[in-house]
């Protein structure tokens, strides 16, 4: 039924430029607008799973991955849109007949934008504020780095999205403005760690709701403060749990003015958790602390960052639970890009690097020193799935070094390319019984925007 409806929505998405002559004729009205991408992208992990211990040599893993969008953008009158996107993802090799098969077809996204509501008959109170509303199914907004909240746009079936409403505004006089963000969704169906379809009903009921506040308009420093309820079921490798959980949050980065200290950035954030993992209290936090520098030498423009993050562990402990979980995050730059850890009891000391070989190329280098912030608790894979004894392990999981080009092509093509290499630590042998091999990771991308821009929501792949 859902691929039946995503076909016809597609249909009609072609047939609309025809009909473009039925736009509205009100103030600020324009025809529908098509556009969209296509991304292809070969990958190769050798070994492809760290986690089964039972395996003397764990298999390698290759395959392409292809996803395309297809998308309206109807802007009506008085700053009103409607916004449409398709999307179908799958494996090249795998048939499309088979329900099994690694392939969906989805209404990716489709609200109304209510923007400058200021500007909106009837809504003077608002005053000079700048008020938006978008109400229906969109991605996730990237807050912050994407430690607690990202759209998650690497994987195939990515970003993330949610259904419901998004109230995105900046708040008072010219000098000084606080951006506030309200969401109030429903993201049962969206959250890559929720199983919608098992027999026991993970997922069902799943809501999301909170807000963003903050300010970049002092000098020397800028920041927001966040409070957000994930309230449901949540499936870490596979298992559903009832979980209802606060995360309050705080970030705090440098804004100096263009005179001052130019070309040095810090980032500072710290969360915590609390409310119930089953019967279990929740009692956990993160944090991360990052800097960069970016030198002004000719072309390259070369940029050094250094920082760490750190997600708690410990488990259940006398009737809390002290292992950071974070249902909506996005890790897969976070903590390496061969994407072998979540975050949740870890510890991240990472240098970053980046510059600009040619007017359209830049290159980066990232290195990440990994450890279990708790060796009594067991290390978590990107699914959240426990992995290892947990009792008497290292705490050294590892390090991963990325290098990576983006090649940008004009506006309608961009390449990328990576290499990554993991070499294992006393941790992940430990976990395995015994596996330790260093890893590594191959990806090549291409992706084909055209047409009308993803009404400023096109996800940008790291």
């Amino acid at each position: 039924m859902r691929r039946g409806i995503s076909i016809g929505f597609v249909a009609v998405l072609l047939a609309l430029p025809a009909g473009a002559a039925f736009a509205a004729d009100g103030e600020g009205g324009a025809g529908p607008q098509v556009g969209g991408d296509v991304r292809v992208r070969w990958e190769y992990k050798g070994p492809f799973n760290y986690e089964d211990g039972t395996a003397p040599d764990p298999d390698s893993d290759e395959g392409t991955y292809m996803r395309t969008r297809l998308h309206m953008n109807w802007e009506l009158v008085n700053n009103i849109a409607v916004f449409l996107e398709a999307q179908d993802s799958r494996s090249w090799g795998h048939d499309t007949l088979d329900p099994d098969a690694d392939a969906d077809t989805d209404v990716k996204q489709a609200y109304v934008a209510l923007r400058d509501l200021q500007g909106q008959h009837g809504m003077d109170f608002l005053g000079e504020n700048d008020v938006d509303l978008y109400v229906g199914r969109r991605e996730l907004p990237f807050f912050g780095d994407g430690y607690i909240v990202a759209n998650n746009p690497w994987t195939n079936t990515g970003p993330t999205a949610f259904d419901g409403l998004w109230f995105d505004s900046a708040f008072g006089g010219e000098d000084l403005q606080f951006d506030i963000d309200l969401i109030m969704s429903s993201i049962e169906d969206n959250n890559p760690y929720l199983t919608t379809d098992d027999a026991d009903g993970a997922g069902d009921d799943t809501v999301w709701w909170g807000f963003q506040a903050g300010t970049d308009d002092i000098d020397w420093v800028g920041g927001e403060v966040y409070f957000w309820n994930f309230d449901g079921e949540f499936a870490p490798g596979g298992v559903a749990l009832d979980v209802d959980v606060q995360i309050y949050g705080l970030r705090a980065y440098t804004n100096f003015p263009e005179d001052k200290l130019k070309g040095f950035k810090a980032v500072f954030e710290y969360a915590m958790e609390t409310g119930d993992l089953e019967t279990l209290d929740f009692d956990a936090d993160f944090m991360v602390i990052r800097g960069e520098y970016a030198l002004a030498s000719g072309d390259l423009d070369p940029v050094f960052g250094l920082g760490m993050s750190k997600a708690s562990g410990g488990g259940a402990t006398g009737g809390d639970w002290e292992t950071w979980i974070s249902p909506l995050d996005d890790n897969h730059d976070k903590l390496g890009h061969y994407d072998l850890f979540e975050n949740s009891n870890i510890q991240d000391i990472f240098i970053t690097s980046r510059a600009s070989v040619h007017e359209h190329v830049d290159v980066h280098l990232d290195l990440h020193m990994l450890t279990l912030e708790d060796d009594a608790d067991s290390w978590y894979n990107q699914q959240g799935g426990a992995i290892g004894p947990g009792v008497g392990q290292d705490d050294d999981l590892g390090m991963e070094i990325d290098i990576y080009a983006v090649w940008e092509c004009g506006s309608n093509l961009v390449f990328q390319g990576g290499y990554s290499r993991f070499m294992a630590g006393d941790a992940v042998e430990d976990a395995t019984g015994g596996f330790d091999d260093d890893g590594d990771f191959i990806y090549l991308q291409m992706t084909v925007p055209f047409g009308h821009a993803n009404d400023g929501m096109t996800s940008v792949d790291p």
